[in-house]
């Protein structure tokens, strides 16, 4: 679907940030339900995969697990499961992860840590479209709706990748990090709420996406993400399903671009309202003229009656 992006930074910053920590804290009060949040991203030029750490908050109350994506496939495997983490800690420590946490940074040792980028910077733009809702046949109700992101640099469209969520007026953040070595691909972090279990949770995940490239200089090292919902800043984006973001016509690795009628221009959409002013001005115009028209073929009417009931018309009409 070709779109423009109608941004009101203030309100999708606030909207999200809201979202995010009312949602965060309310797992004190979960039961069962938690967001689960990926954080601390690192570069193995090994395997060339990145590897980070994935926090259930959940009821279950899994200790932080290690996972790897893939930057050739894109599949995820488990490095260090919820399992393997559950044999370093016992109860004697109150089931404190530290030890978990050790393990990791010792698998992870000599890793590159990624940094993140100004998706603005790098005319990257994401584009949400509602897909499908998916209905829980014994309870009656929508566990989640399904959909499809679309990442587009300098208007065109690089990459798509499936997303989950609850509402289609909920807001989606997207954070995006540079991969040493791999100009023409970055990793992008996606936090929003998955789903609509409990009233939904903030759910957290790793896409790697092809692009055009990246520019140098654009890069932000001082923003750290930990064991915390995605914060929205200068450098991520905040988008809408019903955002619209700009898409030149014709462009490669669109299809829908071409042909499509629907897709207007501000100047166009102004066109609309113009004709209505000039039509009512006109339509007004002419009621006017007809108003004082008609007011004075009434008034010279009058005076003709008034002249035709004189005394002296009377007397002359009886001689």
């Amino acid at each position: 679907m070709n779109k423009k992006q109608i941004s009101i930074p203030g309100f999708k910053v606030f909207a999200t940030a809201v979202t995010g920590f009312m949602l965060f804290s309310a797992t004190a009060f979960a039961t069962v339900g938690g967001p689960t949040l990926v954080y601390n991203l690192k570069y193995n030029p090994a395997d060339q995969s990145v590897y980070y750490i994935e926090r259930s908050h959940s009821g279950k109350g899994c200790p932080p697990v290690l996972e790897k994506i893939s930057l050739s496939t894109g599949e995820i495997e488990s490095v260090l499961s919820c399992d393997d983490g559950f044999s370093l800690i016992s109860v004697e420590d109150n089931y404190n992860s530290q030890a978990v946490y050790e393990r990791i940074e010792e698998i992870t040792e000599g890793f590159t840590s990624l940094t993140p980028i100004h998706l603005k910077e790098n005319s990257i733009e994401i584009d949400v479209d509602f897909s499908r809702e998916e209905e829980s046949e014994e309870i009656g109700y929508v566990l989640r709706r399904h959909f499809v992101a679309g990442v587009y640099q300098n208007g065109v469209k690089t990459d798509e990748f499936p997303i989950v969520g609850c509402n289609r007026d909920q807001p989606f953040s997207f954070a995006g990090y540079d991969i040493p070595g791999f100009n023409k691909k970055i990793v992008v972090l996606s936090s929003t709420v998955s789903d609509c279990f409990e009233g939904g949770y903030i759910g957290e995940g790793l896409h790697v996406v092809d692009v055009s490239g990246v520019e140098d200089g654009t890069s932000f090292g001082n923003s750290y993400k930990w064991d915390e919902p995605l914060i929205p800043s200068a450098g991520t984006r905040v988008v809408f399903e019903n955002d619209e973001i700009a898409v030149p016509t014709g462009t490669a690795g669109d299809e829908s671009t071409s042909g499509d009628s629907t897709a207007v221009s501000e100047d166009d959409s102004s066109l609309p309202l113009f004709t209505i002013i000039v039509v009512a001005a006109g339509a007004l115009g002419v009621g006017v003229v007809a108003g004082v028209l008609i007011g004075r073929m009434g008034v010279r009417k009058n005076k003709s009656n008034i002249s035709s009931e004189t005394p002296g018309g009377d007397t002359k009409g009886d001689l």
